[in-house]
């Protein structure tokens, strides 16, 4: 009864933990996608020059016909539109989910999260260092972002599989609080006066709680050495192995009926006889 019992705590606990490391997970995973949009027009004003309009209005006095103008605010623009950002931080993204499919069942988990953790990383410190360099680099450094965020939803969705229903709730509402967490972070930081350059920076704190929360708060099954294809093999050879099963069964019974008839039809010809 004591261990029976004991069996039963480690087992809620463990799931305690993977409800929270998906959570964590979620949210680490989507949370570059969210604090690049949040930062796009930051990311192109030290890249690209900016156009100062002074926003002006006419205050009429009430004993002249004279007006007086009076500026009250200055209006930064960019030349070029923030859809540049956008762009960068949603279509490499979207290619990658139809492309990655093709190649990822190769891959294992530790070796995709892995990857990812060190990707996330890059794309804060290429975005924080392309202030003054240009443009490209900022791209370069959305895009990774991209790219991050759009693998890791297939990867983690099909990692799910091998745990309780659960996680799968757990995933969406950490993905879900990466665009609430991303905005206010980005938001709070830059209102106390911190460069573009440092906001960034300090977000790098999220690729690390993605490692924290795979590799030590999550508890990986035995199934987690394998790559996310391994799902489709165990099926693939669990049809096959019942369709062999079923076809052996068909031709045992065959056989057995054969030798029924056959017991049968000897069994009346010595009658007869």
């Amino acid at each position: 009864m004591a261990i029976q019992s004991a069996s039963a705590s480690r087992a809620k606990t463990a799931y305690r933990r993977n409800l929270v490391a998906f959570w964590l997970i979620g949210l680490c995973n989507h949370y570059p996608y969210h604090i690049m949009l949040s930062a796009a027009h930051d990311i192109l004003s030290p890249t690209v020059p900016q156009v100062i309009i002074n926003n002006s209005t006419m205050e009429h006095n009430a004993t002249t016909t004279e007006g007086n103008l009076r500026t009250f605010g200055k209006l930064e623009c960019n030349p070029m539109s923030a859809g540049v950002i956008l762009l960068a931080d949603i279509l490499p993204g979207l290619i990658m989910k139809y492309i990655a499919p093709t190649f990822i069942y190769r891959i294992r988990y530790r070796v995709l999260v892995s990857i990812f953790v060190v990707v996330s990383t890059a794309c804060y410190i290429v975005v924080a260092m392309s202030t003054g360099i240009g443009l490209w680099l900022a791209v370069l450094g959305v895009a990774l972002a991209s790219v991050v965020s759009g693998v890791g939803e297939l990867t983690y969705l099909s990692l799910t599989s091998f745990y309780d229903k659960g996680v799968v709730g757990a995933w969406s509402s950490g993905t879900g609080m990466a665009g609430l967490a991303g905005s206010l972070v980005y938001a709070g930081l830059r209102d106390i006066g911190l460069s573009l350059e440092t906001t960034i920076l300090v977000n790098i704190v999220f690729p690390a709680i993605h490692a924290v929360s795979y590799f030590v708060l999550l508890k990986t099954p035995a199934a987690d050495m394998v790559s996310p294809g391994s799902i489709q093999e165990t099926l693939s050879i669990t049809s096959r192995t019942r369709k062999i099963v079923s076809v052996d069964l068909s031709v045992r019974q065959t056989q057995s009926n054969s030798i029924y008839v056959q017991v049968i039809y000897t069994a009346n010809d010595c009658i007869l006889r």
